[in-house]
């Protein structure tokens, strides 16, 4: 049986927090969609990523503090591609907040986040591109918004507590 990128990278010895990607079992926020499954945390503002049953491979941001109501944001269409994206920004955290910020925002905030690099972070990054064979996205803002642009967000279930803080219709 051929196993998945997402097995493959979970068997790495790696210190993945150094990219933005902490180990946790995740923690359960009224904005957690039924059937996620989370794989990792950003490490600041509750920021989780994970997969949502039925959405196959496609990857997940859970945001508590979501601005404009937008508490869950498709990143990647499969895993492979969330750590192409996570090599060409060299973090998790500039894609994470892509569906918030313009063209030139994030540019100047990636070319921040990028300078800022260090070389523990830049061997991490280094060792997935190479044991996993990922090369980086390009372009990472304009795959990411033409995903969150064609994405249909009705089809994420959540629970009645989400509908409740948020006073959103049911």
């Amino acid at each position: 049986m051929k196993k998945t990128v997402f097995e493959n990278f979970s068997k790495l010895k790696l210190q993945t927090d150094l990219v933005g990607l902490e180990k946790t079992a995740g923690e359960d926020y009224f904005c957690v969609p039924i059937g996620a499954q989370i794989f990792s945390a950003l490490g600041v503002d509750g920021v989780q990523f994970c997969f949502i049953d039925g959405f196959g491979e496609m990857v997940f941001a859970i945001s508590p503090n979501g601005l404009d109501g937008k508490y869950v944001n498709p990143l990647a269409y499969t895993f492979a591609d969330f750590l192409g994206l996570v090599l060409g920004c060299k973090n998790a955290n500039p894609i994470e907040q892509i569906y918030w910020q313009s063209k030139e925002q994030f540019a100047v905030f990636l070319q921040e986040d990028m300078e800022s690099a260090s070389e523990e972070q830049n061997k991490v990054l280094v060792q997935i591109q190479s044991e996993l064979k990922i090369a980086p996205i390009s372009n990472p803002y304009d795959y990411v918004r033409e995903l969150q642009t064609t994405f249909d967000y009705s089809q994420i279930k959540y629970s009645d507590e989400y509908y409740d803080i948020t006073g959103l219709p049911r």
